[in-house]
């Protein structure tokens, strides 16, 4: 009997142990998980702006490598992409084609840009306000707006009147700009926008963006998948981040820009 009755303990202990180990695993463990950085219950739109700005806001450079694919009607390319912002307004695009073979180069800061493109021998330079992105975007987006787009992280800084709702899982942030109206979903519990939606005044949709793939480095979350999409015109662009460093100063080898004596200059 004695011994059944220490058996008997042995076996309830060792069940007891078992039990609470598949609590602490299963659902206990959501005792320790992040609370969701921006709590429906208590956000606000200034909350949600604050959010976006403090994300971006930690981020002196970025470097990011991967893959650029757009697609239209007319035609469809695939690059791979290196990316080099440093804050607050140095740019360094650098694009190679299959077999690392060089396709160009941009460097610009918020007053001028420099590219060459060696299958041309071309290298141009001019003010930043003529080059014309909205030849793509479909509007001018703006020389902050453009490097928060190629991060992945859209703040939503110039909405007017913001009005905060919820749909599903996401808050839903809502205001005018001079381009029209922008939607903006967010993710509560990253403090990040996940898809923004652009119309104009008929409500006609100019532009969708999409952010995936988020992880969180040096403190910051970045996404590692940017798609943006133009419905109308049916033109797609996918940008892929395959390596992605936040805050790490580069060496000035990776901003190589030597221009040859023979190449075609053009000034804008």
């Amino acid at each position: 009997m004695v011994h059944n009755r220490v058996f008997h303990s042995i076996l309830t202990r060792g069940a007891s142990a078992l039990l609470l180990a598949v609590i602490m695993a299963s659902g206990g463990c959501a005792t320790f998980r992040r609370p969701a950085l921006l709590p429906a219950d208590t956000a606000s739109p200034q909350r949600v702006l604050t959010a976006l700005e403090s994300n971006y806001a930690r981020i002196d450079h970025f470097n990011g490598r991967g893959r650029l694919q757009l697609s239209s009607p007319s035609r469809s390319l695939s690059l791979d992409i290196d990316v080099l912002i440093d804050q607050p307004d140095t740019l360094f695009l650098r694009l190679e084609a299959l077999l690392g073979l060089d396709v160009g180069w941009l460097f610009s800061d918020r007053h001028e840009y420099r590219f060459y493109l060696p299958t041309e021998n071309l290298y141009g330079q001019g003010a930043m306000d003529s080059l014309r992105w909205e030849r793509f975007f479909r509007i001018a987006p703006g020389y902050d707006l453009l490097l928060g787009t190629l991060v992945g992280l859209e703040r939503g800084g110039a909405l007017a009147e913001p009005v905060l709702g919820q749909e599903e899982k996401h808050l839903v942030l809502t205001g005018t700009t001079s381009m029209g109206l922008n939607t903006l979903w967010i993710d509560p519990g990253r403090g990040v926008v996940t898809r923004s939606e652009l119309c104009d005044s008929t409500g006609r949709l100019l532009v969708r963006q999409r952010f995936e793939r988020f992880s969180r480095i040096k403190g910051v979350q970045v996404p590692h998948t940017i798609r943006i999409e133009r419905p109308a015109e049916k033109q797609h662009l996918i940008l892929q981040y395959d390596q992605i460093s936040i805050n790490k100063k580069y060496s000035a080898q990776k901003i190589k820009t030597k221009i040859p004596a023979s190449a075609h200059r053009i000034k804008w």
